[in-house]
């Protein structure tokens, strides 16, 4: 605690009471913050760790947006409320899982999660052991704990209305790529909706489309969670993809409108790229010219972390992602 004070962090987000006192004598210039874990599920059990010094409390993923606006009616202005609104739903309650522990000696509360929700699941009867049968089954195979993923891209609107002053995107296990991607889209939904809410309205389908060409669990879609009332759709999520993360932008010459790009997955002379710029709006363009560090032409990157330099047709900055776009089946 002490070193990560001094290291800078804004805060500590902590779900148990002992770790919350030590936190508040050792590093008391850091604020805390009440992790989802905590359950936090009513005003009064916000009112107790606000008792406590919390400055804001991450509610629990099993609120309902009328859940939450009654907590905000109930509790002071100057307390702060925070709730997922995107990523990998947990099958257990407020995310409190031993499976990975008791499986693979991999402590999901200590942030080590290996999902094996995700994994497949087969029903074995006792007087035939060796025998598995599928609960259910298609061409994805069997998922039977793993719930589709969130997305409230959509219900910016319902959920400020609510009282939610900060929203958490889940990101445990997932790659630089998932992170950005996602955090720039839902930064640029907020924006909108700040700045012009009838324009959010007529972008937010645009935005969660977006979010599909990421890396989710949704076999028949994204979820809206609990928010709304029970999880729909239910049943089982399948992994979709809906493009491949081609580099990353190490440097740019704004004078030749090159790009000095490292390579994350296969990409080829011809592909439609899709770049998302950190400092503005995405875009695409076809990958032309490509060439190597020794300024030779090349028709592909196939090598890991390949070097490539490609012409951008518009300005580009360090870190900005690019995918490749996946065409539709």
């Amino acid at each position: 605690l002490k070193d990560s004070a001094a290291a800078g962090a804004d805060a500590f987000i902590i779900s148990d009471p002992g770790v919350f006192c030590l936190a508040k004598e050792t590093a008391p210039g850091t604020a805390v913050h009440v992790s989802t874990q905590a359950n936090t599920t009513n005003s009064e059990a916000v009112k107790f760790w606000r008792g406590l010094g919390a400055e804001r409390i991450i509610l629990a993923r099993e609120c309902s947006l009328a859940d939450i606006r009654r907590i905000r009616e109930s509790v002071p202005d100057e307390t702060e409320l925070e709730a997922f609104v995107h990523g990998a739903m947990c099958v257990a309650y407020s995310g409190r899982c031993l499976l990975s522990q008791y499986l693979l000696k991999r402590g999901a509360n200590q942030g080590d999660c290996a999902q094996p929700c995700r994994y497949m699941y087969h029903v074995v009867e006792e007087t035939r052991p060796g025998v598995y049968l599928p609960v259910t089954e298609d061409e994805g195979g069997t998922a039977l704990f793993s719930a589709s993923d969130l997305c409230m891209a959509e219900y910016l609107p319902e959920l400020t209305g609510a009282g939610i002053g900060s929203f958490k995107i889940e990101g445990r296990m997932k790659t630089s790529f998932y992170v950005g991607l996602t955090t720039h889209i839902y930064r640029k939904a907020i924006d909108t909706f700040c700045a012009d809410p009838r324009r959010y309205a007529e972008m937010k389908k645009f935005y969660a489309a977006d979010l599909e060409k990421s890396s989710h669990r949704g076999a028949a879609g994204f979820s809206t969670g609990f928010y709304f009332g029970a999880p729909v759709p239910p049943g089982e999520a399948q992994l979709a993809q809906g493009g491949v993360f081609a580099g990353v932008v190490l440097d740019y010459d704004s004078e030749t409108g090159i790009a000095a790009v490292e390579q994350r997955n296969k990409f080829s002379a011809g592909d439609e790229l899709e770049i998302f710029c950190g400092s503005g709006a995405s875009f695409t363009q076809i990958a032309e010219g490509m060439r190597n560090e020794n300024g030779a032409l090349i028709e592909s990157a196939p090598h890991p972390k390949q070097r490539v330099f490609l012409k951008m047709s518009r300005p580009v900055e360090a870190y900005d992602l690019i995918r490749k776009v996946t065409p539709a089946p």
